[in-house]
């Protein structure tokens, strides 16, 4: 298309949806502009507040799989959001999916993922050694397996 074509079409655009007057042909043609743009940004913050209160969530539950139980504001602190918005999305959760946890106080904790704390526990090595000793054929002294001799009577061990 070459200029002329391109200004008749203005021309007969502007005389049919709006007479001759430009002025409102520029303004809708803004409006619409800056409308497309309005929705483009609010969906783009809408999807970035969605993934960041699902990114949220799941901080929240792998936490609390990982410790089973903790006090709310560990949770708060590890999550870093405060301890109330933990407690409104703890309880968004309880209601949109089948997960069990319980608040006690000021203690959060998932039934099945409760883990006991480590205890350092002191334990004694025992070390058994068996000694297998041989009866001297003259007497009965037991003796060890290393002798030649018995070391009572002084009488051959025999199988040496």
């Amino acid at each position: 298309m070459n200029a002329k074509t391109i200004d008749e079409i203005e021309i007969i655009f502007r005389r049919v949806l709006w007479g001759t007057n430009g002025e409102e042909f520029y303004k809708i043609a803004v409006a619409f502009i800056l409308g497309g743009v309005a929705i483009a940004v609010g969906g783009y913050i809408r999807d970035y507040d969605l993934k960041k209160k699902v990114n949220t969530e799941n901080r929240i539950l792998g936490y609390l799989k990982l410790c089973g139980r903790t006090s709310l504001p560990e949770l708060a602190t590890k999550v870093g959001i405060s301890q109330g918005e933990i407690v409104k999305v703890l309880s968004e959760l309880r209601q949109r999916k089948d997960i069990v946890f319980h608040i006690d106080e000021n203690e959060v904790y998932m039934p099945g993922y409760e883990r006991e704390r480590p205890t350092e526990k002191v334990t004694e090595k025992v070390t058994e050694k068996i000694v297998v000793k041989i009866p001297c054929p003259n007497c009965g002294t037991l003796n060890d397996p290393t002798t030649e001799k018995c070391t009572n009577c002084g009488a051959p061990i025999k199988g040496r």
